[in-house]
């Protein structure tokens, strides 16, 4: 079966033009350029595809200039635009390390907690932090057969939580 060829566009970095390029398919690399040393040499940076660790929260990031900026915010810049008043950057698919344009979009903060929802990555119910109970054990507890004392000691839960 042949290879499909996928065509990949760059586009300069903002506010890093002349030295930085980020694809659609969310790469980023540098460019060839040289700069004048203060002992009147030149010094000649070769160009490379940076890496793009995952950052604190799961996004591919990238260092350029003295912070490490977002894969996804550069790609949306570049290929899009600046970012309007009030939106953010929006990932179709769920997924926070795909930072392909074809994945992106500027959007509001509400259309992003709607998508965590649908992507399920939401943290709603057990899957909270501060979460006591499982779905299996509110199912058991509405089943009742037991006083909300009992099921409190049983799931390790104070009774206003079974109660509620």
């Amino acid at each position: 079966m042949p290879e499909l060829c996928t065509t990949e566009t760059w586009k300069p970095v903002v506010g890093h033009e002349g030295r930085y390029e980020v694809s659609d398919l969310g790469r980023v690399r540098s460019l060839t350029w040289t700069c004048d040393c203060a002992d009147g040499r030149q010094r000649r940076f070769r160009g490379r595809i940076l890496k793009t660790p995952l950052g604190d929260t799961g996004y591919p990031r990238v260092n350029i200039g003295r912070f490490p900026l977002k894969v996804h915010h550069l790609v949306l810049e570049a290929f899009v635009g600046p970012r309007p008043e009030g939106m953010e950057c929006r990932h179709l698919d769920g997924d926070p390390t795909n930072a392909r344009l074809d994945n992106l979009q500027w959007d509001t903060h509400k259309a992003n907690l709607g998508d965590r929802a649908t992507h399920g990555t939401d943290n709603a119910g057990e899957r909270h932090g501060l979460a006591k109970l499982t779905w299996d054990a509110v199912r058991e507890i509405r089943a009742g057969g037991r006083t909300g004392r009992e099921f409190a000691r049983r799931f390790g839960a104070s009774e206003s939580v079974v109660s509620r």
